[in-house]
């Protein structure tokens, strides 16, 4: 197993002082980003499947997307790229991204659903200006 999901996660003590805490320049991918240097720094990551966590307050996603978290996901996603894959493999996924944004600022305009439209537009606007 590569990461784990940050939701549910158990560190030793020992992997908190030799690999340092979550990295602040991330909203999202920073677990997955932990796990990668918890890798590198020579510890397992183990999943255990059977595992359950149960969440009894503030329940989870409403699946409502709220454009700053939208911004920071495309944010995240690139910030990773770069720092684990390099410039221009971050230069790539960045590319995509945008492509991907424009494609469903068009959608959203041949539907007119204003929503999402200016969801999409404020997210391609934020990718292109880091």
């Amino acid at each position: 197993m590569d990461e784990v999901s940050g939701a549910a996660m158990l560190v030793r003590r020992d992997t908190f002082e030799q690999v340092g805490l979550l990295d602040e320049g991330f909203f999202y991918w920073e677990d997955i980003d932990w796990c990668k240097r918890i890798k590198a720094a020579g510890w397992k990551v183990v999943y255990l499947p059977r595992a359950k966590v149960v969440h009894h307050h503030f329940g989870g996603s409403s699946g409502e997307v709220r454009p700053l978290t939208h911004l920071a996901s495309l944010r995240s996603t690139h910030y990773y790229f770069r720092k684990h894959h390099g410039a221009l493999t971050a230069l790539l996924v960045k590319t995509t991204l945008v492509l991907r944004e424009a494609v469903h600022l068009l959608l959203a305009a041949i539907t007119l659903r204003r929503e999402r439209l200016r969801l999409r537009l404020n997210s391609l606007r934020g990718a292109l200006n880091p």
